[in-house]
């Protein structure tokens, strides 16, 4: 699989934070996404990064596993990312009274609402008045072959060969970028096994002005399904943080991450205070990964963790997010042909550079069960259904069954057998244990 390679020239201080809230939020600088979409060896991967830094243009260096020509390289409408991340994010949801025992049987049901670097890259500098050399297709310069050059938005495209990091280096070099000399063996061990690169130069003159390149896609065929990360983390010296979308044939369900450990998130389904999930779960992705949303707060920490943020068949949702289900177009945006659905799986990585040992290896588990990540606005007279975050049982937790309700049943207006059993079937697959009226204690399961 094929990463961005980002490189700057102010220091690379990679992407940090991430887009996490409710669907209202606008993306942050500093997150950096990529989808992947991958249908047998079919592989199509978009990338979406930030431009924060104070410079005027920089380049782009990325490895492919085969030849590649204009027709698979594109630029896509950044509201599909938009979606994507909107779609899969972390939510908070508001539950009332009335989603558990409703008054009136008949519209009863749990349907809660919604409340709501990448990679990293060599400090891989680019003069902005060097001019380029091409030679044009198939043109042998010092050890690199130019196969392909094409303009496409702010993009300056060149598909590359090389024999050697050294001719590599050097070609890059004649053309205005300067790469480390950390980043040659790792180029090496990519020109070895065959890979191609896309070189590309970014004119921010032609790029939006939102502080965000165009994201670019391109399509390829690879018998492995891996993201190369080595060569970013050879000159980064700070904190990575990319969320991947990865949307695979239904069937194939939830993707992983086989060779780095994932992290558990503490509870979620659980009541927190206020409307702002943000800095909450930030809190809980730190203790899950053991890594902070910035660079800053390392304190010497290192090390590459992952959680799974969300994990859905078909583009449904539950409870969705404002925007709504992904539907089969945008998915097909994205890159899965979604003929037969597909499944939608959202991963989170942090990691330091010198955790980083190998590419990471991505696999479908075949695990077809809905997750998400999502907290519940507090209300009081859910403590008896609802943990509370805190971890804290109250010593007299809030109740559903209060006078009024008691009043409405002794009027006829609402069957305690039938609330109750509606209540039941309403969670039918997310197991809730009612007690009444005592405290419930168990957890609901996504």
């Amino acid at each position: 699989m094929t990463i961005l390679l980002l490189s700057l020239v102010s220091p690379a201080h990679a992407f940090c934070g991430a887009y996490v809230g409710d669907v209202d939020s606008t993306p942050k600088n500093g997150a950096s996404r990529i989808a992947i979409a991958r249908e047998g060896r079919s592989t199509t991967l978009t990338m979406f990064n930030d431009v924060d830094g104070d410079y005027e243009s920089f380049g782009l260096l990325v490895p492919i596993p085969e030849l590649i020509g204009e027709d698979d390289v594109r630029r896509i409408d950044r509201a599909l990312l938009d979606k994507a991340a909107a779609y899969s994010a972390p939510r908070l949801v508001a539950y009332t009274c009335d989603d558990f025992y409703p008054l009136e049987h008949e519209d009863s049901g749990l349907g809660g609402t919604s409340s709501s670097g990448g990679c990293g890259g060599p400090d891989l500098q680019f003069s902005a008045d060097a001019s380029l050399e091409s030679g044009g297709s198939t043109a042998d310069t010092g050890g690199v072959t130019v196969w392909e050059q094409f303009d496409l938005g702010e993009y300056t495209v060149f598909v590359l060969s090389a024999g050697g990091s050294a001719g590599l280096s050097g070609w890059l070099d004649d053309n205005g970028f300067t790469v480390p000399d950390s980043t040659g063996p790792v180029l090496q061990e990519y020109i070895d096994r065959g890979d191609y690169f896309l070189a590309l130069r970014v004119d921010l003159d032609r790029a939006p002005d939102d502080g965000f390149l165009s994201p670019l896609q391109f399509s390829y065929s690879s018998p492995q399904w891996t993201l190369p990360i080595r060569l970013g983390a050879t000159s980064s010296t700070g904190l990575q943080d990319l969320t991947l979308f990865l949307l695979t044939p239904p069937e194939d369900g939830r993707v992983g991450i086989s060779n780095y450990p994932e992290s558990k998130l503490a509870d979620d389904e659980c009541m927190v205070e206020g409307s702002d999930i943000d800095a909450y779960y930030e809190e809980k992705l730190e203790e899950a990964t053991g890594l902070p949303s910035t660079p800053g707060a390392l304190g010497g920490r290192t090390g590459l963790s992952w959680v799974t943020e969300y994990s859905w068949t078909g583009g449904t949702c539950d409870p969705c997010t404002s925007g709504g289900p992904l539907t089969p177009d945008e998915a097909t945006g994205l890159g899965i042909q979604g003929h037969y659905g597909f499944h939608f799986t959202r991963l989170h990585l942090r990691y330091t550079p010198d955790a980083v040992g190998e590419d990471i290896a991505l696999y479908t588990t075949g695990i077809v069960d809905n997750d998400q990540v999502r907290y519940i606005q507090h209300v009081a007279e859910l403590e008896s259904d609802l943990p509370l975050c805190t971890g804290v049982v109250p010593d007299f937790p809030g109740t559903c069954f209060t006078a009024d309700w008691w009043g409405e049943k002794a009027q006829g207006n609402v069957d305690e057998e039938v609330a109750l059993s509606e209540r039941a079937a309403g969670c039918a697959g997310a197991a809730f244990l009612l007690l009444v009226p005592a405290l419930v204690s168990a957890r609901r399961r996504r």
